[in-house]
Order: C-alpha cells, then sequence, then structure tokens
C-alpha cells in the first residue's frame, strides 16, 4: 500500500502533508489518510498552518 500523501487528525479536524512536524503529535488512532487535499477538504478539514502553504 502506498503511503498517504495527506494525513488528518480526526479530533483537530486539520490536514497535512506526510512530512509534517506536527504530525509526531497525533495519535494513530485519531490518524485519518488521504490521496489529496481535496479529499480532505470535502470530508470538513483545514489545511494545517505550518504544511499547509507549501
Amino acid at each position: 500500500m502506498a503511503k498517504a500523501k495527506f494525513v488528518g487528525n480526526k479530533e483537530t479536524k486539520m490536514c497535512h502533508v506526510s512530512g509534517c512536524g506536527a504530525l509526531k503529535n497525533i495519535k494513530k488512532s485519531n490518524r485519518e489518510n488521504f490521496s489529496s487535499c481535496k479529499i480532505a477538504q470535502k470530508k470538513g478539514y483545514k489545511c494545517c498552518k505550518l504544511c499547509g502553504k507549501k
């Protein structure tokens, strides 16, 4: 299985690029994987302020 390009935090509804440093603070049980940012946004996620501008 390919590594997810985007990872969402189910608790905060924030979406991160797979290399974002903020991911270390997200419990595995709170992670949701996405293949694109648009899919995450359609599910109510917002872009991370750290990695969302990259």
